[in-house]
Parts: structure tokens; C-alpha cells; sequence
């Protein structure tokens, strides 16, 4: 833990314990911005752990989306699947199925098995054959925009090597 995180997290617990809830979760907030990249995980982590225990879980749902949005796929991912548990935990299947839906966007059905396979598992619990079915149609939508992105990159090496530059030339 680097010395700005932790200097955040002593401010932040100073306003818990003697001034305002309200007023340490936006400390949490700004450090969310503040810390390092690398740092910026655990931050949110920290962050979204403590909304859910000052003001409950169902005031995470800001945290969660900022999450995503700010950190990187892998990161951003791991917190898809947080938040979609979260949603499915408070009953609202609906919201889950909207997280798991952007989620697939950024995981390829390739490597990101797993992801699949919960999501799979989630639809075949709660949903229904028109779910399961809107659920392998993104799959396969999202398995051809991966494809064409290998593909693009593959036929461009492909060129580079067929017609090498060089310089001074």
C-alpha cells in the first residue's frame, strides 16, 4: 500500500469517526481519482465496502458503475460480476441480466470461459428459454466482433511482413 492510499484512507477514517459519514464516503470517492492506477482497484474495493457498510448495499450501485467505467477490462470485469451477484442477492434479476449484458462486451468467449459459464448458470436459474436464448445470441455477437478484431490484426501483420518499409528509402 503506497503512502498517498494510505494517507486517504487515515483522512477518511478521521471523518467516520469524528465528523460525517456523508463527508468521508466523498473522501473515498475523490481517492478513487487521486490514487495511482495501480492502487485504484483496491481503492474502489475499499470505497464500495464502505458505502455498503455506512449507508447499505443498495447505495453501492453509484460506486459499482463508476468502477466499471474508470478501471481497466480485467478490473472492470471482476467488478461486473460483483455487482451482478449484488443485484441478483437483492432480487433484482432484471438488473443482473443489464450488468451481464455490458459485461459481455468486453469478454471474449475465448478466453473469458468463465464469465460464460456464470452468466449460463445465472440465466438457467432465473431466466427462461427467451433469456438463455438473448444470452447465447450476445455471445455469438460478441464471439464475430472478436473475430474480426483477430482477423484485422492478423491480415495488417500479415502486410507488414509482405511489404517491409524501410527507412531512408
Amino acid at each position: 500500500m503506497y503512502v498517498f492510499l494510505a494517507l486517504h484512507l487515515l483522512y477518511a477514517r478521521l471523518e467516520e469517526q469524528h465528523g460525517l459519514a456523508r463527508r468521508a464516503i466523498r473522501i473515498y470517492e475523490r481517492a478513487t481519482e487521486a490514487v495511482l492506477p495501480e492502487e485504484r482497484f483496491e481503492m474502489f474495493n475499499i470505497y464500495i465496502q464502505r458505502i455498503a457498510d455506512l449507508h447499505g448495499v443498495t447505495h453501492t450501485r453509484s460506486a459499482y458503475e463508476q468502477a466499471i467505467e474508470r478501471l481497466p477490462e480485467e478490473h472492470s470485469r471482476k467488478m461486473c460480476l460483483r455487482f451482478a451477484d449484488l443485484e441478483r442477492k437483492l432480487g433484482e434479476i432484471d438488473r443482473a441480466r443489464a450488468v451481464y449484458a455490458y459485461c459481455a462486451q468486453m469478454c471474449d468467449p475465448r478466453t473469458e470461459t468463465q464469465f460464460w459459464q456464470i452468466w449460463k448458470e445465472f440465466e438457467v436459474t432465473h431466466g427462461n428459454e427467451d433469456t438463455l436464448r438473448e444470452m447465447l445470441r450476445i455471445r455469438r455477437s460478441v464471439q464475430a466482433t472478436y473475430n474480426t478484431r483477430v482477423s484485422f490484426v492478423a491480415s495488417q501483420l500479415q502486410l507488414n511482413e509482405e511489404n517491409p518499409t524501410t527507412n531512408g528509402e
